[in-house]
């Protein structure tokens, strides 16, 4: 018996072991391209190349010095704050006013729209972008700000209003039911009664667009150019000329680019895993 006992024991401990190594490769993977930037960006510029190791033997900041006073980040981190906090408010304002009669009314198209949002996710973006490129300049909106706000509102829709769909459904029918017997509208029940239950999904299904948004770059690279409208992703392509890359300078501005975006993860992360649990039930 003991000996039975002693080699399950020595299995489990051996999965167990193995399971963590694995863990530990997965994460030497996914975080060490971050790690490396982090260096590169404290580097010297002449000592890029000649240190090789995984501390570097002197810091400084002047690549961020450089990347903050010569290469207008300010400007383009501006310009993207503009376009994704725009286009983020836009998105969840349309995605919770969609939701709500989705998940509690019944109408002929529901089905339909259903496979047209379904649908809007086939397609990649980067076969979709030469028809829209042409499609803003017809609107004259090419190079403005505006067709960027537009663009991330409609890719981002689809994905939001299933973040949010799950979370919708779990609010009682009763609690509107109750509302309506008291004389409250559609559109009150929805403000006063669902909407502060689903805030929590609201506001990590908003941060998740705005992260998306923030990050993006080839609609950006195809429907902006003129360069004091360069969004932080755009800003990055500066760096880089015919003969030379300023690696130092193109790595801090990746870091400025990425620090937004991974506090607000931080910040939110219990949201937006419980909206994704949510997303799933559907």
């Amino acid at each position: 018996m003991n000996a039975v006992k002693g080699r399950h024991d020595a299995r489990w401990l051996a999965r167990r072991i193995g399971l963590y190594l694995i863990f530990a490769v997965l994460v030497v993977i996914i975080f060490f391209p971050f790690y490396w930037i982090i260096v590169t960006s404290l580097k010297p510029q002449t000592g890029i190349y000649a240190d090789i190791r995984l501390l570097p033997t002197s810091v400084t900041l002047e690549n961020y010095a450089y990347a903050i006073a010569q290469s207008n980040v300010f400007q383009f981190s501006l310009n993207s704050i503009i376009v994704s906090v725009a286009s983020m408010v836009t998105t969840v304002t349309l995605s919770v006013m969609a939701v709500y009669p989705l998940v509690r009314m019944q109408f002929r198209g529901k089905k339909l729209f259903y496979g047209l949002m379904a649908s809007t996710q086939v397609f990649p973006m980067v076969i979709t972008i030469l028809p829209l490129y042409m499609f803003f300049r017809k609107l004259n909106l090419y190079n403005s700000f505006t067709s960027l706000i537009l663009l991330y509102t409609a890719t981002g829709l689809p994905t939001c209003i299933v973040l949010l769909m799950g979370h919708f459904r779990d609010v009682p029918a009763e609690l509107e039911d109750a509302a309506f017997i008291d004389g409250c509208s559609r559109l009150r029940c929805l403000l006063q009664i669902v909407l502060p239950v689903v805030t929590p999904a609201v506001v990590s299904g908003g941060i998740y667009v705005f992260l998306s948004n923030w990050q993006e770059y080839l609609a950006a690279s195809s429907l902006i150019a003129d360069r004091n409208k360069y969004t932080l992703t755009l800003g990055l392509t500066l760096f880089k000329t015919q003969h030379s890359t300023n690696w130092g300078a193109l790595m801090a501005t990746s870091v400025i680019l990425a620090v937004p975006a991974i506090i607000l993860f931080f910040l939110i992360e219990d949201y937006f895993i419980d909206s994704m649990a949510g997303s799933i039930k559907e």
